[in-house]
């Protein structure tokens, strides 16, 4: 998902067609983050309406798209991680409770098992990358962990992970 420079200027000026514009390709992946951290629909809008209105404020500078995009990712999960401490709640990764589209459904059974056999942020890569069509790139520069390199060897080693753990479940 790529969100062209102009947008992204206006969208920082707190333009409200730009605001709206990136609200519409961006708020499902955002979602899945926050609801990824607390688990809660409602509190997981919290976050991401904060997201929103954080990176409004801090008048950044994005060298594309798929950049100004992974940094709504980290700034919705630093408010949900953020939201979460606020409350007390233990970060967890919750069982799925929304599915937002057909192809989700078919997954709400794995979701689960990979959620419990795979560390948080090889979770992440899995579902970025899979899911929504991330490069490991850009999934290194979101999550803050090198090179792409490395982020694709952690995804192989965490996909092995999941198909083994599928295995035993009787899913693959």
């Amino acid at each position: 998902m790529e969100i062209d420079r102009r947008c992204i200027d206006l969208y920082l000026q707190k333009d409200e067609g730009a605001v709206t514009f990136v609200y519409s390709k961006t708020s499902r992946l955002l979602r899945h983050v926050a609801f990824s951290v607390l688990g809660d629909a409602s509190l997981a809008e919290d976050a991401m309406m904060e997201a929103y209105v954080s990176t409004m404020d801090e008048h950044l500078r994005f060298p594309n798209g798929k950049a100004f995009v992974a940094y709504l990712c980290k700034a919705t999960k630093n408010q949900a991680l953020s939201l979460a401490r606020k409350i007390g709640q233990t970060v967890e990764l919750p069982d799925d409770e929304i599915v937002a589209s057909p192809q989700e459904k078919l997954e709400t059974g794995m979701l689960p098992i990979l959620k419990r056999v795979l560390s948080s942020e090889d979770y992440d890569i899995m579902i970025l990358h899979v899911c929504q069509g991330y490069s490991f790139q850009d999934i290194a520069t979101f999550l803050e962990l090198g090179s792409a390199a490395s982020v694709r060897g952690r995804y192989f080693r965490a996909k092995a992970k999941a198909r083994d753990a599928l295995k035993q479940e009787g899913l693959r």
